[in-house]
Order: C-alpha cells, then sequence, then structure tokens
C-alpha cells in the first residue's frame, strides 16, 4: 500500500497561486496528502465531491461567481467534509455566513503552520497523521 493512502487528504482550494503552492508545502511537511487543489468555487464543489478528501482548506474569495462560502454549503448539502477557512476577508457578514457551515476554524491570512495545526489538532487531524 502506498504511504500516501494512509495520509489525511485535503483538497486547497485559493486563488492565489503562491498561497496554494504555500499550503501544499506546510500541509504536506505536517504529513497530508494534499490530492488536489482548486481555484474556483465550482470547480471545488466538483473535486470534493469526486474525490471525498478529509477536509479542505477554503479561501472565501475566489476565481469564479461562486465564492468559498457558497462552495461550501453546496459540498455540505451532499457529504461532510470539514472545512478550514483561511482567508483575508474576517468581517461580520462573512463571519455570519461562514458560521452557518461546518467549519474547523477561520483562519486569518498570512498563516502560519502553527496555526494551521493547531487548527487541525483541535479537530483531531494531527494525531492521525503526525507523530
Amino acid at each position: 500500500m502506498d504511504n500516501n493512502q494512509l495520509k489525511t487528504t485535503v483538497i486547497i482550494v485559493e486563488d492565489e497561486l503562491i498561497q496554494s503552492l504555500y499550503l501544499r508545502k506546510m500541509l504536506e511537511s505536517l504529513g497530508f496528502n494534499v490530492i488536489d487543489t482548486s481555484t474556483e468555487g465550482r470547480d471545488s464543489i466538483e473535486k470534493a465531491l469526486s474525490l471525498k478528501p478529509d477536509f479542505i482548506t477554503m479561501d472565501i474569495q475566489l476565481s469564479d461567481d461562486v465564492d468559498g462560502i457558497d462552495a461550501t454549503h453546496e459540498i455540505q448539502k451532499k457529504i461532510a467534509i470539514p472545512v478550514l477557512y483561511i482567508t483575508g476577508n474576517t468581517d461580520l457578514m462573512h463571519s455570519k455566513r461562514i458560521k452557518q457551515t461546518q467549519y474547523i476554524e477561520v483562519l486569518p491570512k498570512p498563516v502560519s503552520k502553527a496555526e494551521i495545526k493547531a487548527a487541525l489538532k483541535k479537530a483531531w487531524f494531527v494525531e492521525k497523521s503526525v507523530a
């Protein structure tokens, strides 16, 4: 069995390429298997429903007309996948909408490896993936 098949899987949804690469590097260094990335809300819905990751990192502002909160709603209508929001949009309007989803945490950009690890530890993923 491939070692990646044993790791907790994640999809990164982020419209900024540099941020996406940075998140990939951090998550992989924590022992997670990044199975795909997306820059668009609609695409992220399709990928999540198809690949069924253990969790998703989700930006709010994406490159199409479906934002990260709406994408999360659509995904979670069909399958219970927890979401870790990593975003620059932490205003009251977005906060109210986020609270209507099943989420792990909302982390403001720029995010550190320690913040991601602490948030995921609360959701049991770190213990499952990282010794």
